[in-house]
This record gives C-alpha cells, sequence and structure tokens, in this order.
C-alpha cells in the first residue's frame, strides 16, 4: 500500500475523520499530537 493509503489506516485506528478538504478533525486527543508529528514530517515529501 502507498505512504497515503497507510496513513489514512493509522487516521482510522485513531478515530479520525480525515475530510475531503485536507482538514484532520480529532475526535481523540490522545491522539493529536502523534499525529500532528506525522502530518509535519509527511509534509515535507510528496505522497
Amino acid at each position: 500500500i502507498d505512504l497515503s493509503e497507510a496513513i489514512l489506516k493509522l487516521f482510522n485506528l485513531a478515530g479520525v475523520i480525515y475530510d475531503d478538504s485536507t482538514k484532520v478533525i480529532f475526535h481523540n486527543r490522545h491522539y493529536h499530537s502523534a499525529i500532528a508529528e506525522i502530518l509535519k514530517s509527511v509534509n515535507k515529501r510528496t505522497i
């Protein structure tokens, strides 16, 4: 699977909705900082 698909799967496991406008809505605050770190690293690359 590609990186973007893997990230979406991670979001789903974390109880996160990833919407069409590429904004992330966090439903579980416990995962917020971890996913924010992942997004920061991903944003430095092209998916």
